[in-house]
């Protein structure tokens, strides 16, 4: 998590302040790849300038600085499930982060490691937003195309509940 994301987590403002759907299980990087292509189809029209960030919260809680990303290097990492593999952080519990400047939401994704068959890693997702966003529909869209496969929560509680520091 970035210092400015963690400053508005703990203030309950965007995008902690709405709700967040997750991944009830952890599932493979081909479904994952299709949650993270359907969030890059609504977002990037909307909200052209992204930043990302390795983000610790659920590790030990350490703070990281974003860099700038654009859209078209966020779609190559989300070509193939094996470019989606070889996008993670090789740290254990340590999510890439994705969010406009706006911090109207919060996309996240983790795989973990899994040698030799990179298909067998086990991934999560979150996808947090605030109800002032234009993103705002995203989650409950995500949550109706894979039902049994997420839940939606308060962003709030989520966070408080998963914070490793």
């Amino acid at each position: 998590m970035t210092p400015e994301l963690q400053r508005r987590w703990q203030a309950a403002s965007a995008p902690f302040d709405g709700m967040v759907v997750t991944t009830c299980d952890e599932h493979g990087p081909s479904i994952l790849q299709e949650m993270l292509l359907l969030a890059a189809g609504r977002l990037q029209g909307a909200f052209p300038d992204v930043y990302v960030s390795d983000d610790w919260h659920e590790h030990d809680g350490f703070l990281t600085e974003p860099s700038p990303i654009a859209w078209e290097e966020l779609l190559e990492r989300f070509a193939s499930p094996r470019a989606l593999y070889d996008s993670r952080h090789q740290d254990e519990h340590v999510r890439v982060a994705i969010f406009p400047s706006s911090h109207d939401w919060l996309l996240r994704y983790c795989i973990e490691d899994s040698e030799p068959d990179y298909r067998d890693a086990c991934c999560d997702f979150d996808f947090t937003c605030s109800p002032e966003s234009p993103a705002y529909g995203l989650a409950s869209q995500i949550n109706a195309t894979w039902p049994g496969y997420t839940n939606v929560m308060p962003a709030k509680e989520f966070f408080d509940r998963s914070y490793g520091g």
